[in-house]
């Protein structure tokens, strides 16, 4: 966060203002960014590509982790900005075999930039009825795709936060 802000008065306590819009600094350097979409989705692209291409440099991959609401402005992706073989996407915040973050992640940004580790969410058992799932089934699922996401090769778990 702090590399996000400068303060106008770098005297302890004076005010600082975001640097993006600038907007005073809220509690602890925290900031309320109200922005039209038209204005975040080139920053959103920009950051990703850029996070992309360290990783890639500094480990040879990048793990990119998407919610739904986020899949809609990776549609400006480069395919050729990077090489996409070397990325894998997973997803949060997916229902219970909705799958839709993945349908849409694969209509938005993966097929045009050409990225084949498009993982797929939690699966919904063979056996259910499109109904509530008993308790088990939902452990064992949400379980599974922890062990993916703690195990795969292009995840770095060695820190506090995944990269």
């Amino acid at each position: 966060v702090g590399s996000r802000f400068r303060g106008r008065d770098e005297t302890p306590g004076a005010a600082a203002w975001c640097r993006f819009c600038g907007m005073p600094r809220l509690f602890k350097g925290q900031a309320l960014h109200v922005v039209e979409e038209h204005q975040l989705v080139p920053q959103i692209v920009q950051e990703v590509t850029e996070a992309a291409k360290t990783a890639i440099d500094a480990k040879g991959s990048f793990s990119l982790c998407v919610a739904r609401p986020v899949i809609p402005a990776l549609k400006d992706l480069s395919p050729e900005a990077l090489d996409w073989s070397k990325v894998s996407v997973f997803f949060t915040g997916e229902l219970l075999g909705a799958n839709k973050a993945y349908t849409e992640a694969l209509e938005a940004f993966c097929r045009k930039c050409g990225i084949q580790g498009v993982f797929y969410p939690i699966l919904r058992p063979l056996f259910s009825t499109g109904s509530g799932l008993p308790p088990f089934a939902v452990k064992e699922a949400a379980a599974a795709y922890d062990a993916l996401l703690r195990n795969h090769p292009s995840i770095d778990n060695s820190g506090k936060v995944p990269s």
